[in-house]
């Protein structure tokens, strides 16, 4: 488990509209309108709602911010991770993309700084259950006519351009072939297509005895 994160980054630009093409250089930087929603519902076993969900309009309005977290264990404790991230994860944004200038290096940075955060208030916290708390998140970045998607684990985005329906977004699920590849070829292990047998999402922030124990097989 890790917080490794796959990128998609789209043109968001209607070519059957050739105004749109006219204006796009201007509307790099000036805010465009944006409406949103947001829709939750608890797992059936699991005792609380982990999920958690972020819009933000950022840097004076002009980047916009849509996040998706969804916490595991499905324990009392098991949305500490996903509310840590949620609460953190769009100002390190803010910070990453306004030092470097891309949206997609600024959304990987500030994803490790996260879960750099993450892990030490967990080691220092006095309740040991945050080790086994963690979280998958997905983020989408808007700026002008161009969208970034950075995702760590299996939670999924889709785009509809009146035409069709295509997948911004690819599940880091243990089982599939490609996670299992980079997972084994780390010194990891995957049984019955979970890491180490506990965890079916491959990548995201916390799971700090998961990541102890491929430390430990290392050693």
């Amino acid at each position: 488990m890790d917080s490794c994160v796959d990128f998609a980054y789209v043109d968001v630009v209607d070519s059957e509209d050739e105004e749109n093409n006219a204006y796009e250089a201007a509307e790099q930087q000036s805010p465009c309108r944006v409406e949103s929603g947001m829709y939750t519902i608890m797992g059936e076993f699991h005792e609380v709602n982990e999920d958690r969900g972020v819009v933000q309009s950022l840097d004076n309005e002009t980047l916009h911010y849509f996040a998706v977290f969804d916490g595991h264990t499905g324990s009392e404790l098991g949305s500490a991770c996903s509310d840590f991230a949620s609460k953190h994860l769009h100002y390190e944004v803010t910070r990453a993309v306004e030092e470097n200038g891309d949206m997609q290096r600024g959304l990987r940075d500030a994803f490790v700084e996260v879960n750099r955060k993450w892990v030490e208030y967990a080691e220092h916290h006095e309740n040991e259950v945050l080790r086994d708390v963690g979280s998958t998140a997905l983020v989408c970045l808007l700026k002008g006519r161009h969208l970034c998607v950075a995702n760590a684990g299996d939670c999924r985005a889709l785009c509809y351009d009146k035409h069709a329906v295509y997948e911004l977004s690819v599940d880091h699920q243990a089982g599939a072939d490609a996670e299992r590849a980079r997972i084994e070829a780390a010194g990891g292990v995957v049984l019955d297509g979970r890491v180490y047998g506990n965890l079916e999402p491959s990548r995201g922030f916390g799971d700090i005895e998961q990541q102890q124990i491929h430390v430990d097989r290392l050693r």
